[in-house]
């Protein structure tokens, strides 16, 4: 057994004593698993219209609050944005290493 994990039944995690510790939102249902989501269904259908990934996303039910408000969309922007997905063609696909 490692030592510091001996200590953790003792002592409480000394990080949560800083100003700046803040504990992650719960990721089922967030934004993050619905980018995941997208991600990981384009890496696995290669590219897909916008159509196309939403009969897909449909499917879950922790994503469709995201769908019914529009918010997938603003997802897929910000996916762009930073350089994930391209928008190319009338199809989302992952982006390329250049």
């Amino acid at each position: 057994m490692d030592y510091g994990a001996g200590l953790r039944g003792y002592f409480p995690n000394p990080n949560q004593r800083g100003k700046s510790y803040v504990r992650q939102t719960r990721f089922e249902g967030s934004t993050r698993y619905v980018r995941a989501a997208i991600v990981k269904t384009l890496l696995t259908k290669k590219h897909l219209s916008a159509r196309g990934l939403l009969d897909i996303l449909k499917s879950n039910p922790l994503i469709t609050p995201y769908i019914t408000s529009g918010k997938w969309k603003k997802i897929l922007a910000t996916l762009a944005k930073d350089r994930i997905l391209v928008y190319n063609n009338k199809q989302w696909k992952i982006a390329e290493n250049e």
